[in-house]
């Protein structure tokens, strides 16, 4: 059915704010450093819908392509959009596709597969440099599907502690600019594992406590970085 008047304001209202908000932050993209022992660390506060972060995600992602290893801090990121979260985890393999994960939404009966695709810039990362993903009981939603997914296919390792345990994927029902709710209604699976993480949370393979996670997770990706 149309768009009515009133909801297509509430829309729009709603992205001029997350435009504004987001701006502020670099899209989620709120911090990047390459260090002297060429170790990369990003620290991604929020998925952002592909719309708004596609352009933070290309320049980040391409800065870091030429490190020896990445850290990803994904402390306290509350989720997002999960097509932003493979868009970034695209950069972190080569030009074969990957199959990331599998959902059923309730009421369409039928399997959807998700596959990397080729990125925005071919400046990427690559499927051979090690990367660590630093994650506490603050990391949510898309944030643990994009670190369930590479610790699953093997390209990740996950520090810190085990995180909140929100899987299932919701659609949204936007009330005015400032308030929407969320009713899940999609199952998402990985396909090496037939799981997810839902009330367990992603299982760190380094356990560390959250003000000692970082110092692990760099101290790792530095010593990775000597070879």
């Amino acid at each position: 059915a149309p768009m009515s008047a009133a909801n297509a304001k509430q829309s729009i209202a709603y992205f001029t704010k997350a435009i504004t908000e987001g701006s502020a932050e670099n899209f989620g993209f709120e911090k990047f450093e390459l260090r002297p022992d060429n170790v990369a660390y990003v620290k991604i506060a929020s998925f952002y819908n592909p719309a708004l972060a596609t352009t933070a995600v290309t320049a980040t992602m391409s800065r870091l392509a030429n490190a020896a290893a990445l850290v990803i801090d994904l402390r306290g990121n509350g989720g997002g959009s999960p097509q932003t979260a493979a868009l970034v985890s695209a950069y972190l393999f080569d030009d074969k596709p990957v199959h990331l994960s599998d959902s059923v939404t309730r009421g369409w009966n039928r399997r959807e597969a998700s596959w990397t695709v080729p990125p925005p810039s071919d400046h990427r990362y690559g499927s051979k440099k090690p990367v660590f993903i630093v994650i506490d009981k603050d990391t949510y939603s898309a944030a643990e599907y994009f670190a369930y997914t590479l610790q699953a296919l093997k390209r990740a390792t996950i520090v810190g502690e085990p995180s909140k345990g929100g899987a299932h994927g919701s659609r949204s029902f936007r009330l005015d600019a400032d308030f929407l709710v969320m009713i899940p209604n999609r199952l998402t699976v990985s396909p090496v594992t037939g799981k997810d993480w839902d009330k367990t949370g992603v299982v760190p393979d380094v356990v560390a406590a959250p003000d000692k996670a970082l110092e692990r997770a760099m101290s790792l990706a530095a010593a990775a970085a000597k070879g």
